[in-house]
Order: structure tokens, then sequence, then C-alpha cells
């Protein structure tokens, strides 16, 4: 992998001619706010969904029969684990909080594709 010479920042705030330095960002996502270290973490369950066994793939959780029952199962089994002081998921060895996070994620993404027509689990 090749590196680029990086042009160190400019010191100050960017200055503006005539303006000021209004920038009309009202209404926008504040993409500031986004935790990206822990979400490199959610992204590391995520993949290690996808490569752990043979016949994962990519997008698999969209495809998990009862899926919106089995992913709630696994983030309550992974909110327990940190109750009772669990730092890393004992198979993955990542943060049980991003164990969480990826199937809370996931359940999201189902309801949002329309996977699973009743948000409500039956017993």
């Amino acid at each position: 992998m090749q590196t680029e010479e990086l042009t160190p920042a400019p010191q100050g705030p960017p200055q503006s001619p005539g303006n000021g330095g209004v920038k009309a960002d009202d209404g926008k996502e504040q993409w500031h706010l986004m935790p990206w270290d822990a979400l490199d973490y959610v992204l590391a369950v995520l993949q290690d969904g996808a490569n752990s066994e043979p016949g994962r793939a990519e997008f698999g959780w969209l495809h998990v029969p009862e899926g919106r029952k089995r992913y709630l199962n696994a983030l309550q089994r992974h909110s327990r684990a940190l109750f009772k002081g669990h730092a890393e998921d004992h198979k993955s060895g990542l943060p049980v909080e991003a164990h969480v996070a990826a199937n809370a994620l996931i359940l999201l993404a189902r309801r949002l594709a329309g996977v699973d027509a009743d948000t409500k689990v039956q017993p």
C-alpha cells in the first residue's frame, strides 16, 4: 500500500472573505456525533459473523428464519453478559457491547427492509 505525503492542516479557523465564515447546516445530519471507534468493533462483529463458519454470507442476517426472535435472543444474551461483568465475548473475543450494538442494528435493518412483517415476537 502506498502512503501519500500529507500536508499539515492550516493553523486556526479557515478564513472566508466577505461573509464571516457562515455555513448553512441547520437541519443537516450531525455526523460528528457518531462514535466511529465504537463502530469499528461493531463492524468486526458483523465481519466475524459473515466469515466465521461455512455457509455464512454477507447480509445473511436478512435471511435467517425467525430472525427477529433469534436476534432479540442474541441481544438479550449479550446484554446479560454485560450485566454479569463480561468484557469480551467468549467466542469472538470482541467487546460484548459491540455484539449488543450489532444485534440491535441487525434488528433495525431487518425492520427497515420489511423482512419481519410483524414487529411483535410471538410466544
